[in-house]
């Protein structure tokens, strides 16, 4: 294997590194048949909205943070942008979202949640270094592919030189998306949806559900009324990210980025993909509707 023609360069000391704050990227399609999810960023859209700006490859790994609030200081002059519902502050003040920001060594950066979504994305002019496992750097901790962010850690980037704006150019903005605010849901029929009483059908989608505090990358689950199951015992099957499975209890379960790869609860429904970004992008307590797509 030849040498990378860059080394790595530390941009970042991690002085608070937040909860669940970890490097990902489109994750590892195609690996279910060994066991391994797809993994990577639950908002994808955002991250390739970052790398847009820096005119790189869209799928580039971004640090994604749970209800962000990592500070840290910068080691190395750098170009940064972030995208997702926290704030920004450089040296205490606010700078926003989707633009470019220059740092310069010493700067502190730090994030501050608001609560309005889940996840926000850091990403950097050039691209973050790290390790690849099946070619990807999207952290898995429970299948031992990396660790969380540490306090301490150091962030790096992936090769030198370092990326520039253009000349002339102070900073690059996006274009405002839509509001991530529409709590209606589009799915498809799940492969056991005949298999579930006409009464639990209708349920499903007359039902406001609530999303549970018990929510993770692997899965979030819902809150409303006890959905009637099949009887029948099913075969394990193969699992697409957005499974709607019901499990005994009758209430269910949304199977995300690092769930399970195969599974034997009756699935009633599948959201569609256009969809997903948004509905991961939703916090523990907010209400959610589904409508059926024929």
């Amino acid at each position: 294997m030849s040498a990378p023609p860059f080394s790595s360069r530390a941009l970042f000391r991690v002085i608070h590194a937040g909860a669940m704050t970890s490097l990902q990227d489109r994750g590892r399609p195609g690996l279910k048949a060994c066991g391994i999810p797809c993994g990577g960023a639950m908002d994808l859209n955002s991250i390739n909205r970052l790398n847009q700006m820096f005119d790189q490859e869209s799928d580039l790994a971004c640090w994604e943070m749970l209800w962000a609030s990592l500070q840290a200081e910068c080691l190395g002059d750098c170009v940064i942008a972030y995208a997702g519902d926290a704030q920004g502050y450089v040296n205490e003040c606010a700078v926003a979202a989707e633009r470019t920001i220059t740092m310069r060594c010493g700067d502190r950066l730090r994030f501050q949640a608001r609560g309005q979504s889940l996840w926000t994305y850091l990403g950097v002019g050039g691209g973050w270094h790290g390790p690849q496992w099946f070619g990807s750097q999207s952290v898995w901790p429970d299948g031992g592919m990396g660790r969380l962010l540490r306090d301490g850690d150091i962030l790096s980037a992936a090769g030198a030189p370092a990326w520039q704006l253009p000349e002339g150019v102070s900073a690059r903005f996006l274009r405002a998306e839509n509001s991530m605010r529409n709590s209606h849901f589009r799915v498809f029929k799940g492969p056991q949806w005949l298999a579930f009483p006409e009464a639990a059908r209708e349920s499903f989608f007359q039902s406001p559900w609530r999303i549970s505090e018990q929510s993770n990358r692997a899965g979030f689950r819902l809150e409303g009324p006890a959905l009637s199951v099949p009887e029948k015992q099913w075969i394990s099957e193969p699992i697409v990210v957005g499974s709607i499975q019901v499990p005994a209890n009758g209430q269910p379960i949304v199977l995300l980025n690092d769930g399970p790869t195969v599974g034997g609860y009756a699935k009633i429904a599948v959201l569609h993909p256009d969809d997903l970004n948004r509905f991961r992008q939703f916090p523990p307590g907010c209400l959610i509707t589904f409508s059926l797509l024929s």
